[in-house]
Parts: structure tokens; sequence; C-alpha cells
């Protein structure tokens, strides 16, 4: 045992061991306490250094986006260097006219080759400079990638970087973590020793456990250490990832540099083989001008004899024709008419028929006459077509236009001529007669061929059955006609306003559409107004209360004073709270963006934010006085339109007459073209609201009405919408027509007569009417505003022309003023404009001032009338006005459109052309140089002074022009223009060529077709005499006729190339299109051949040809008409009351057995059917009704077309009907058998103004060959026959008494032959009528008698009648010979 006092010590030093450990442990918690504190500076130091991190990759961002921008710089530089190739091309153009000029002057060849020489050294130069240019931006490139791959080093670098401190703050953070927890074990450790009482023991209990907590905290870091491991390698994988992203997106941009280097490249060499390109042309015309001297001075000698140059041996004549195709550009009033004028005659003298092409028939007029005189030296016969004549009727014009085609030289515009070549070709009518196509002359060819190069001719046909869509447009128009087009402000996007409403209403209908809702009413948008404080709560009541008396449900306009006083309160501002007080009611599932009108912009400006969207978003407009309307993108008003449309139509195979009254229904053979068409329809409408009368468009006298007098109150029933081209002529196109709805919307307009839709079935263009020539003798033109390269490149392309340029023989002394913008609006321009005119003509110049369209022209003419006191003189119709036989004082002023600003010759006197000549003032840009240039050559024509200048509205130049010079407005034209050109061949002349030659294989179809006819069976029944009917048509035949199988097919292929339009728009190939064609017209000649068709007109057209051979033996034979009729009504039940009507007509008159009864049925059921054309008829004309606007100007004050046609239509029908009861009654009333009895559609119609008479054709196209009534058949009279015998008693009597008298009674006599001759008529006619009445023939015959008595007196009667009783006596006894007899009765 150990001894006591050592025990002690060694406690003590155990004690104090222990309190020098917990010293320790204090030191080491302290120590612990320090490291922790600097954990936490380097933490902090670690934060600070990834925020610098932070700072330094947004600093890599902005290096990242300069960058961009310095991409973006190097597109601006490319785009500048295009523009400088433009400078350069512009360049061209300025050497080309600088080599024109060259050859006006051979003693400045040298010094202009020489500066040609200077200029190719300089584009040299220029060429050297973009090549080094193109090597800095290659530097530049590579230096910018190097930039790239640095700062993506450095941002990777950065990465790690901060990455590396990310896990270094983490470890110091877990150590720190640790150390915590073992500084509180060690203190745990220590407070059990201090309150140990000596237990060794537990010590070592308690060290096991604190080894067994560090095992398992080793286990822990090892953890830890494993998941980092797993951590960093997810870290360099998405550091993989991004270094191949960005190496992608380096090498994509070093690929885009190098395909901009390569189209620099390309550019240049571009610009070097202009460059040679254009020396060649010159060194090319150089030896031109050395080749050709006689011919140019054969040819100056020509032109001198005819005055058109004098004679000046220093000028020199460029053009040389030495091919037949050949385009001269002659400068104004060079003698351009009278070139054309001159090769006319030279080719006409040796046997050429002449073509001659104008842009207008007054220009074809003008010149005819003004060369008339030339022709006639040299024999040759002119002429002009159509010829210029108003009061002559159809069928003279006709006769009139082919004799003009006889003449030599023929007069008149492409639109005519291809025109009357398609009527010959197609339709198979005489116009042109034998006369080819050998010489065309264009006047204006640039005009021709390249401004309206893609212009189309076709004759219109009238496609049967579709006059059953004028519902359908009535309906579309309803819908339509109340929308407005409005532009956004924010956007410049081009919206739609619908009807404008009361503003709950207009909410409501956005929002759940225009049907009745009754679960929601619209006045629950207004009432969150009573709390807003927008109105009281008794002016709401006093609305509610107003409705319930009214008996108002529907959401429609309520019109009273209470609806008025809370509209009158709620404002814009209250609109749109109480819009944004829905919007939350309907929990933002819709939200109401709003807009608000500025009347002086005439535009639409958002009203407050634009919402996010939503399920539902809404534009409305926001008016004033509680009014708005919703406005919707002009795609989402089509489809809403169209859906609204497509709901109410039903097709005809679905229906019967009885039901459906309130369905549009549509004949179903229609069903595909309205499906394609009505989206057409539709946009069609929306064309016809934007354009303006006096712009695209005048009403007029319709070319139907040439050759009726009429009187002027009768004058607006002649009216029609005539197209106007504005842009180029300013002439009135009343040849021509508006297709696909379009001239029916703009009818509806204006509440015109509604013109029959039609389809182009053929077609006839500019370019392949020009080129017929070249199988001739050529084509040959005159232009004085032909352009560049780009145009004569086009006419060598497509009509293998070679171009020439005649100088003008005087310089002109025009001069052109500067271009004048003017803003502050429409009236500013206006003023402006009239200031400008009355200081002009104060000085004592002519003032032509050429506007865009008439509605401007009457404008200007309203305001300068009032403001000067010279004479104003308008030129806007050529029908109307006419200047070319004036010559204008000092002072007066000239208002035209594009009419005066084409081939006009103004002249004035010289007292004006001392103060300066013509003044030309254009208040518009033209789209097109050749329509500009055409104005300003109406002054400084042969040598006079004028001036020109162009005063524009800023607001209506587009956006492209607005602040520019004329300068750059004509260079961005000229670029425009290159670009159309180009477009046109690459588009619009390969989509004519496709159907042009679609045309030709439907014609070589027709070709083949017409050998399934013989001659005989071809006959026009509708010309035929009965005699000369051929037995084939004597009865029925399964083979559709002739000529309704004809007009079948070619309304097929009407049908077929509408809905084939799309396809042909994207160049689809051409052999698939052709076959597809040939396959479906076969298709449809098979069904012919077999008398098969969907369209039931087809089968009217051929009952109505047997119908017109049975009018003419109706008694006899029907030819068949009856069975096909049957055909008409088995094809379409709905549409049947023609067909049920002829047949009744001709089950009457073939009177077989039970034929009463079976005609009462017919028309019976007749009656009935006609129901269905009076519902389509109220239907389009309560249509129309709702569409009228006071927007829209109707063409009369009065009564207008529209309603008189509809209501002759009506009233047309009803006789119908009354005429079908008539007939009803006189065979349910009579005993016996009936007869018919024909009468004109004339005798339905009351009214004889020329719109009801027009409207009677429509009847024809329904079905409606003849109408008639039924009288009774007569009985034979007794009577009658023997009033006929006494007549011939009287004859024979007659001739006795004159031929026994030897002439002494032969008055007596005649008049017993007079006498029994009309006794022998009553007779005959009452044996025919079945009556006779004896008491009329005694009257008669007693004032005969009296009459004798009264002129011969009665003592002739006594001798007469003892004369004529010796002579029977004598005869009767036989004592005397028959020469006594005479000579008594002479005695």
């Amino acid at each position: 045992m150990m001894p006591e006092r050592q025990k002690s010590s060694l406690d003590e030093k155990r004690s104090s061991g222990d309190k020098k450990k917990s010293g320790a442990d204090k030191k080491r918690s302290r120590v612990d306490e320090k490291r922790s504190s600097g954990d936490e500076k380097r933490s902090r130091v670690d934060e600070k250094r990834s925020s610098g991190d932070e700072k330094r990759s947004s600093g890599d961002e902005k290096r990242s986006s300069g960058d961009e921008k310095k991409s973006g710089a190097d597109k601006k530089r490319s785009r500048v260097d295009e523009k400088r190739s433009g400078g350069d091309e512009k360049r061209s153009r300025v050497d080309e006219k600088r080599s024109s000029g060259d050859e006006k002057r051979s003693s400045g060849d040298k010094k202009r080759s020489s500066g040609d020489e200077k200029r190719s050294r300089v584009d040299e130069k220029r060429s050297s400079g973009d090549e080094k240019r193109s090597r800095v931006d290659e530097k530049r490139s590579s230096g910018d990638e190097k930039r790239s791959s640095g700062d993506e080093k450095r941002s990777s670098g950065d990465e790690k970087r901060s990455s590396g401190d990310e896990k270094k703050s983490g470890a110091d953070k877990k150590r720190s973590r640790v150390d915590e927890k073992r500084s509180g074990a060690d203190e745990k450790s220590s407070g059990a020793d201090e309150k140990r009482s000596g237990v060794d023991e537990k010590k070592s209990g308690g060290d096991e456990k604190r080894s067994s907590g560090d095992n398992k905290r080793s286990s822990g870091d090892n953890k830890r250490s494993s998941n980092r491991s797993s951590l960093n390698k997810e870290i360099k994988e998405q550091f993989k990832n991004a270094r191949e992203y960005f190496h992608s997106k380096k090498e994509e941009e070093q690929r885009r540099r190098e395909e901009e280097r390569r189209r620099r490249e390309e550019e240049r060499r571009r610009r070097e083989e202009e460059r040679r390109r254009r020396e060649e042309e010159r060194r090319r015309r150089e030896e031109e001008q050395q080749q050709f001297p006689e011919i140019e001075k054969k040819f100056s000698d020509l032109l001198c004899e005819y005055q058109i140059i004098e004679e000046d041996p220093e000028e020199t004549l460029a053009g040389r024709m030495k091919t037949l195709q050949n385009e001269l550009m002659v400068e104004y009033c060079e003698g351009k008419s009278c070139i054309l004028a001159m090769l006319a005659v030279i080719h006409a003298i040796r046997g050429v028929k002449v073509d001659i092409v104008t842009s207008s028939p007054v220009l074809a007029c003008r010149d005819l006459e003004e060369w008339s005189k030339l022709y006639n030296m040299f024999d040759i016969t002119s002429s002009a077509v159509p010829p210029m004549l108003n009061d002559v009727s159809s069928e003279e014009q006709d006769k009139l236009t082919q004799e003009a085609y006889k003449q030599d030289v023929v007069y008149s515009t492409v639109g005519t001529f291809a025109a009357d070549t398609l009527k010959q070709e197609f339709e198979k009518k005489t116009s042109r007669g034998d006369r080819k196509f050998e010489l065309v002359l264009v006047d204006e060819v640039d005009y021709m061929t390249l401004d309206n190069g893609v212009q189309i001719t076709f004759l219109s046909h009238e496609s049967s059955g579709l006059q059953h869509l004028e519902q359908v447009l009535a309906s579309i128009w309803a819908i339509i006609s109340a929308c407005r087009p409005i532009e956004v402000e924010e956007t410049g996007e081009t919206m739609w306003t619908t009807r404008v409403q009361n503003f709950h209403t207009a909410a409501l209908i956005a929002m759940i559409g225009s049907d009745t809702n009754d679960t929601f009413s619209p006045l629950e948008i207004l009432m969150p107004g009573i709390e807003l404080g927008f109105y009281s709560e008794e002016d709401f009541e006093s609305l509610k209360v107003s409705i319930n008396e009214e008996g108002e449900k529907e959401h429609g306009a309520i019109e009273n004073e209470a609806l008025k006083t809370i509209m009158a309160k709620t404002g814009i501002e209250q609109q749109y709270d109480l819009l944004k007080v829905l919007e939350m009611g309907m929990e933002h599932k819709v939200a109401f963006n709003c807009y608000i009108y500025q009347s002086e912009t005439r535009k639409a400006f958002q009203f407050e934010e634009r919402k996010t969207k939503t399920d539902q978003n809404i534009n409305m407009l926001l008016l004033e006085n509680g009014k708005a309307c919703e406005i919707l993108s002009e795609k989402l008003l089509m489809k809403a339109t169209i859906s609204k449309v497509k709901s109410k139509i039903k097709y005809s195979k679905e229906c019967n007459s009885e039901e459906d009254k309130e369905s549009l229904v549509i004949p179903s053979f229609l069903e595909k073209y309205l499906d394609n068409q009505l989206p057409l329809f539709v946009e069609n409408a929306l064309k016809a609201i934007q354009m303006t009368k006096g712009r695209e468009y005048m009403i007029e006298r319709s070319l139907s009405a040439q050759g009726i007098d009429v009187d002027e109150d009768d004058e607006h029933m002649y009216h029609a919408i005539i197209p106007v081209d504005f842009q180029a002529s300013g002439m009135l196109e009343k040849r021509k027509r508006w297709g696909d709805g379009l001239q029916q919307f703009l009818e509806m307009k204006h509440q015109l007569t509604l013109s029959p839709l039609s389809n182009a079935t053929n077609y006839m263009s500019n370019s392949n009417f020009f080129k017929r020539y070249l199988r001739g003798k050529g084509i040959f033109g005159v232009s004085g505003t032909l352009g560049g390269d780009a145009d004569k490149g086009f006419l060598a392309r497509h009509y293998k022309t070679d171009s020439y340029v005649i100088p003008a023989h005087q310089r002109q002394k025009v001069t052109e003023l500067p271009a004048v913008q003017v803003r502050g609006g429409t009236e500013q321009w206006i003023q402006t404009i009239c200031a400008t005119v009355t200081r002009v003509s104060k000085r004592g110049q002519v003032v032509l001032v050429v506007c865009e369209d008439v509605n401007t022209a009457n404008a200007l003419n309203n305001e300068i009338a009032a403001e000067t006191k010279h004479l104003v003189t308008m030129y806007t119709m050529s029908e109307s006005h006419n200047i070319e036989n004036q010559e204008f004082n000092k002072g007066q002023i000239i208002i035209t459109t594009n009419l005066g600003g084409r081939g006009t010759d103004i002249k004035v006197t010289e007292e004006v052309n001392r103060c300066g000549g013509l003044f030309v003032l254009l208040t518009y840009f033209p789209n097109n140089r050749s329509v500009e240039k055409q104005v300003f050559g109406r002054t400084g024509r042969k040598g006079t002074p004028g001036m020109v200048q162009v005063i524009l509205n800023h607001d209506r130049l587009a956006m492209a022009y607005r602040g520019h010079s004329i300068e750059v407005m004509r260079e961005l034209r000229e670029e425009y223009e290159i670009n159309r050109i180009k477009n046109m061949e690459k588009q619009k002349l390969v989509e004519i060529e496709m159907k042009e030659e679609l045309f030709s294989t439907f014609c070589q179809f027709l070709t083949d077709f017409d050998r399934h006819y013989s001659t005989r069976e071809k006959t026009d029944l509708f010309e035929v005499k009965v005699k000369d009917v051929p037995c084939y048509f004597t009865s029925f035949h399964s083979k559709m006729d002739y000529h309704p199988a004809l007009n079948a097919l070619k309304e097929s292929w009407g049908i077929w190339l509408i809905l084939h339009t799309d396809q042909i728009n994207v160049h689809k190939d051409l052999t698939e299109l052709k076959e597809d064609l040939i396959q479906h017209l076969q298709d449809k000649s098979n069904k012919l051949l077999q008398g098969h068709s969907e369209n039931l007109y087809d089968h009217i057209q051929q009952a109505l040809g047997r119908t017109a051979l049975h009018l003419q033996n109706k008694n006899k034979c029907d030819y068949g008409a009856e069975t096909y009729w049957k055909k008409v009504s088995e094809s379409d039940n709905y549409y049947r009351a023609a067909a049920l009507y002829n047949q009744a007509y001709i089950t009457i008159n073939m009177a077989r057995g039970g034929y009463k009864s079976e005609a009462c049925s017919l028309l019976k059921e007749a009656e009935k059917a006609i129901d269905v054309y009076i519902s389509e008829t109220t239907r389009t004309l309560s249509f129309c009704s709702l569409s009228v606007t006071p927007d829209f100007e109707p063409h009369h004050s009065g009564s207008c077309n529209f309603q008189t046609q509809m209501q002759a239509r009506m009233n047309i029908f009803n006789s119908w009907k009354e005429n079908i009861r008539k007939i009803l009654d006189m065979l349910g009333s009579g005993s016996g058998d009936f007869r018919t009895e024909e009468l004109t559609l004339y005798s339905l119609s009351t009214e004889e103004d020329f719109v009801s008479s027009s409207e009677l054709g429509l009847f024809r196209n329904y079905g409606l060959a003849v109408v008639f009534e039924v009288k009774q058949k007569p009985k034979f009279s007794f009577d009658a026959l023997i009033c006929c015998f006494l007549g011939v008693i009287q004859v024979v009597a007659g001739v006795l008494i004159c031929g026994l008298s030897a002439g002494s009674m032969s008055s007596f006599g005649l008049g017993l032959i007079s006498e029994g001759v009309s006794d022998m008529i009553s007779g005959v006619m009452g044996m025919i009528n079945g009556t006779f009445d004896w008491a009329s023939w005694a009257i008669s015959k007693a004032m005969s008698i009296g009459i004798s008595l009264a002129c011969g007196g009665f003592r002739v009667l006594k001798q007469s009648f003892s004369s004529v009783k010796n002579a029977a006596s004598n005869i009767l006894n036989g004592t005397k010979s028959l020469k006594s007899v005479a000579s008594s009765a002479f005695r």
C-alpha cells in the first residue's frame, strides 16, 4: 500500500497536471477562437474575392457586348460597302451617259476617252482600296478572334480560381466546425476531471468514447472528401461542355467572317466586270457610229422632209434599224408619232398590215386624225378600233369594228387588240377577220411592256349559277361595311375597328360574341360605376326600369334618356376603370388593351400600359359619350367574318324549299368554289372600303348604255362603277371590270345595280400579244422614257429587241425648280400649291397642275378658283373635256390628272413663251420614272421654254421618302423599279406564262372534244328553223348537245383554274398541273357525253335549246324538251321552279291523256318553289339595307338603282306566281281542251326603265324560257259555217254581175265580192274560235247596205235589178243568143 503522504503528493501533482491541462485547454480554445476569427476573416476575403470575380465576369460580359457592337459595326461597314457599290453602279450609269454624250461630238472623243482612262485608274485605285480595306477587315477580324480567345481563357481561369477559392473557404469552414466540436469535447472532459471523484475507470471510459467520436469524425471527413471529388468531376464536365460551346461559336463566327470576305471579293470582281463591260459598250458604240453614215443620212433626210428636224450637218442620228425588232429612245416632241406614221407608210405600201398600239383610245383617234392625210397621199387606208362613236348600238359597233380591221393601218390600244383576238380565237366571233399578226408599232413601248407588262386581257364569262352568291356577298358586306381601317401609332400597323356601339355592349360582344346570353347582362358591366362614383344609383335604377318597360332583354342598343344620361357620364377614363373591374371579375383571364383616337393624326394611341398575354386579349378603342368599339387585325377580322358567314351557309342538297328560310342556301355544285373564294371575297370587301371614288374608280354611264338616248332625270339609271388608271394614263377604263366580288362590293357601297359575277376562262397578256408579231415582220417601238440597262435588258430578253437613242435636235429650255415637301397637313399643302399657282399666273405663264386623282383635282379647283381671277380649266375626263384644240393665254390655269400628263400637246401663245412658257406643277411623287418624265414632257416642246416643279405633301409620302431630297427619292425609286422588274420576271411573268400554257392546253382539249360531234350535231338550236332541224334533235339523247356541253367545259375550266391558283402562284410543276387539268377535263367530258353533270345549269341550257325547237312546232313534237326539264328537276330539287313551269307548258301543248291534272300538279309545285328565289332576293336586300352608312355616298340623291333592281326582281317573281295562279284557275274552272298562248318576258314587269328591263335577263338564266297563258280550245260553230257559205254565194254573185254586165255594174259586183269575202273571213274566224253572233253580223251588214245606198242611189239599184232580171230570164228561156243578152244588159 502506498503511504498516505505519497498518495497526497501524487494527488497534488495530478491536480496540478489537471490545472495545467485545463490551462492548456483554455489556451487551445483561445487559439481555436483566434483561428475561427481568422477563418471568418479569410471567408470575408474570399467573399470579397468572389465579388471581384463577379465584377470581372460582368466586365467580361461587357467586353463580349462590346465585341458584338464591334461585329455590328462590321455589319454597318459592310452595308456602307454595299452602298459604296451602289454608288459605283450610279457612277457607272453616269459613265454611260458620258459615253452617249461622246457620240454627239467626235472632237471630244479623245478627251472623254482620256477621262475614261482616268476613271478606270480611279476605279483601279478604288478596287485596290477595297482590297486594302478587305485586308484591314481580315486583320481586324483575326484580332477580334484572338481577343475573344484571350477573353475565353481569362474567363476560364477566373472560373477555376473562383472554384478553388470556394473549395478552400468550404474546407476552412469545415475545419473550424471540427475544431469547435473538439473544443467542446475538451471542455466536457475538463469538467469531468474536476467533478471526478477519483474514479479512473470513468476517465478511461470517457477516453474510449472520445476515441470512438474521433473515429466517427474521421469517417465523416472521408465521406465529405469523396463527395467533394465527385462534385469536382461534375464541375469539370460542365466546364468542358462550356469550352466546346465557345469553340463552336468561335468556328461559326469565323465561317461568317469568311463568307463576308468572299462576298466582298465577289462584289469587287462584279464591279470590275461592270467596268470592263462599260468599256466594251463604249467601243462598240464608237464602231457603230462609224459604220452606218449612209443610213443616218437617208433617215435624216426623210425626217427633214416631214419637218421633224431641221437639217444640221453637225447633228447625227443614232437610231439604226438594222433588224426587225427595235426600240428608239426619242425625246418629247421630237416626232415619235411621225416616225411611227412614216414606218407604217413604208411597210403598208409593201402590202404589210400594220397595227399601231397607243396608250389610250383618245391618243389613237388623235394620231389617226393627224396622219390620215399622209396615208391618203399613198392610197393607204387607215382606221381606229373601236370606232369612237357614242350613239351606236353594240351590233352596229361590231360591224364597224370588222370593217376597221380590213384597213391597211389600224390604231388601237393593246387591251382592245387582245380582246378582239380572244373574241375571234376563243369565242369564234368574226372580229379581226383574216388579219394576221404581221407588224406592230408601239408608242410608249416601256409603258406597254414594262409598266403594264403583266397586264392581262380576258373576256368575262358570266358563269351560270353565280347569281346565287349575291346573298353571300351581301352578308359579307353587312358585316364588313361597319369596319374602318386605323393606324396604331406605336407599331405603325393598320388595324380595323368594328361597329361603334355603347361601351358596355361593345365590351360584352368582344368577350362572348354577338350571340345573346341570358346569364350575363351588359348592364352588369356598368354596375361598378355606382361604387366608383361615375353616376348615381338613381340613374342606374331608372335605366333598369326603362329597359324593363321597353321589354329589352337583348344586349342591343337601347336609346333612351336614361341610357344617354349614363353614357354621357362614362368618358374614356371611366370606361378604362370599368374594364379593369371587369378584368378582376373575370379573374384576369381576359385582358383589355385600350386605345384612344387622335383626330389630328387620325391614329390610335395606347391608353395606359399594355397588358400581359392572357387567355383572351381584347383591343378596345374608347370614345367619348360612352361609345367604344373593338380593334382587330385584318387577319382576325377576316377569320371572324368567314366563320360567321360559313355558319349561315347551307347547300341545296341538304335543304328543301319549306325550311331553312334563314340560311344562305347555295347550289351544291358551288361548294368547292365558295370554300376557296370566301377568303378572297372578304379580302376584297375590305379593299372596297379602302378604295375611294374619284381616285381608283368613278361613277359614270356604263358602256352597255352606249347609243341610248336618255333623259336627264333617268341618267342615274345607267350609272356604273368605272375603273380609273390613275397611276399612269388617268383614263376611264369602261371596258374593264374587277373580279372576285370587288366590283359588286363597290356597287353595294354606292347602292348601284349589282352586276353579275363572272369567271375568267380565257387569257392574253401584253407580253403574249406582242410576241405573236415575232413570227411576222416584227416589233418596232418608240419611247421618251426608256430607262437604263435593266429596262433594255428586259426588252432584249423577252422581245429580242435592240435599243437606240435618237439625240434631240433642239436643246430643251426647261428649268426645274427645287422640289418642296410641305409639312403641316393637307390644308397647308393645298395653300402652298395655290400660292405658287397664283404667283406663276401673275407673271404671265400658263400653269398645268397635275394631280394624282380626280378628288385632289376637284379640291384644288375649288381653292384656286376662289383665290384667282384667271380662267381655270379642268381636264379630268376625256369624254367631257378637250384641251388639245385650245390655245392658252397668259395667266390661264389647267388642272388635270395623268390624263393630261401623258401624250397631251398643250398649246400656248408666243406671249406666254416670252414670259417663261408653260409651268408644270406636279403635286405627287409618281411610282416610276416614266410617269414623271411624261408629265414634265408637256412643257419645253419644240424648243420653247418651260418650267417644272414638284410640291409634295409630306404626310402622303411613303416613309422611305420623307425628309429626303428629290434626288435621293429618285434614286430610291430607281432601285425599287429595278427590283420590281426582277420580281416581275421571276414571279408575275412566270405565273402568266403558266396560265397561258394551261389555257393553250384547254384550247387544244376543246379542239379534240369537237371530234365527238358531227357538223349537224353542232347546229345552234336558237337560230335554226324547224324545217331545217336535223333528225338527231327530234328525240331525247343521253349525250348532251354540243353548245351546252362546250359551255359546261368552259365553266369547268374556269373553276379548276380558280381552285389551283395557289399552286400556280408558288410555281408548282407545270407538267403535273397539265396532267391534272387534262384528267379533270377528260372526266368532265366523259360525263357530258353520257348526259351527266353536277351543275344543274348545264341541264337548263340543254333543255332551253330543245324548248326553242318545241316553240316552233309545239303541238306535234317536244324534241325531248320535257325529259330534259325532268333531268333539271332531278339534278337539284331545291331550284326547280322553272323546270316545273316549263314541263307544264309542254304537257299542255302535247295534250296527252290526263294532261290537265298533271299540268296543275306541276304548276302548284312551281308556285311553291318560286319562294326560294324570293327568299334569296329578300335576304340580299335586307343585308344591303343594314350596311347603308353615311360614310358611303349613294350614287343618286333619290331612289337608288340597287333598291330599284331588287324591287323589280321581287315584282317579277310575284308576277310569275300570279301568272301561275291564273293558269290554275283557268284549268280548274273550264271543261274541254285547252291551248297555250306565249307571252314575252316583259309581260312580267310593269316597269319599263333600264334597270327593270335589264333584270329580265336573269330569269332566262334561271331557265324561264317562255311565259304563257292558257285559253280553252273552241268548239265547231255551224252558224259560222253558214255565214262562210253565204259569203261564198255573195262572191260568186258579184263575179257574175261584173262579168255579165260588161263592167256597167262593176261597182255593185265588187261590193258584193267585198261583202262576201268579209263574211267568209268572219265565218272562218268563228269556226276557229267556236263562236258566232248573228246579231252582230246583221248590224254590220245593214250598215254596209246603208252606205252603198247613200253612195250609189236607189235609181241605179233599180236599173241594176231590172237588167239582171231580164238577163236571167233570157238565159233561162234560151230564146236569145249570148250576144243579144249582152247587148240587152248593156242597154
